[in-house]
């Protein structure tokens, strides 16, 4: 199991769901002032589904578990970050720099941790760059950026703007049991709130408001 790919086989997605003991921050934007697509905020979620794809309004397509190209689900959950914006540490942990090497994710992060018996990794992938080496962190420490690294900039929307004249940068956080590479929902096991968790339009994206 590849504990990198955004794109993964049915086989490497929790089935179960699962709950962690650590204390853990409600967002991974500093003090919670996460960006947004339409310009207002919600006090206490972590942030929002990455909306847009090409020229459409589809946040289901940034949930986890969905449903992805050749049979392939998606590994991670799609946080909409605008490029460059600062991303801390949500659990204490080791981290782990990995610039990128050619893989779809980019450049990330791996934020290991020990949880329950067992160890975790979290990872913040598509990053711009980093803040400070590998080290121990306390959660709220700033440790890196978003970006378009990887193919978050696939159709040019990321680093650029669809014809809406709104970008699809973001972050795409994975959540790994590292005994046997399985992923699961970091949204759920992290208990964040995101914004249009609940949203399954899928329209041209100058219907959004």
């Amino acid at each position: 199991m590849a504990e990198n790919s955004i794109e993964v086989d049915p086989a490497e997605i929790a089935t179960t769901p699962k709950s962690l003991q650590a204390d853990i921050l409600y967002s991974p934007f500093v003090n919670g002032l996460y960006p947004s697509q339409d310009n207002t905020h919600v006090i206490g979620i972590a942030g929002e589904y990455r909306g847009t794809y090409a020229d459409r309004w589809k946040p289901k397509s940034s949930f986890f578990d969905a449903e992805r190209p050749g049979g392939k689900r998606h590994g991670g959950a799609d946080i909409y970050a605008t490029v460059g914006t600062p991303l801390v540490a949500v659990v204490d942990g080791e981290l782990e720099q990995r610039p990128d090497d050619g893989d779809a994710i980019g450049n990330r992060l791996w934020l290991t941790f020990d949880d329950g018996g067992e160890r975790w990794r979290l990872i913040y992938g598509h990053l711009s760059s980093f803040v400070g080496g590998p080290r121990s962190v306390t959660q709220g420490d700033v440790i890196g950026h978003s970006g378009c690294s990887g193919n978050a900039d696939y159709d040019g929307t990321c680093s650029g703007h669809n014809r809406c004249n709104m970008s699809s940068s973001h972050v795409h956080f994975q959540l790994v049991r590292v005994s046997d590479g399985v992923k699961f929902n970091p949204i759920e096991v992290l208990r964040w709130s995101v914004k249009y968790q609940d949203d399954d339009r899928d329209v041209d994206c100058d219907q959004f408001p």
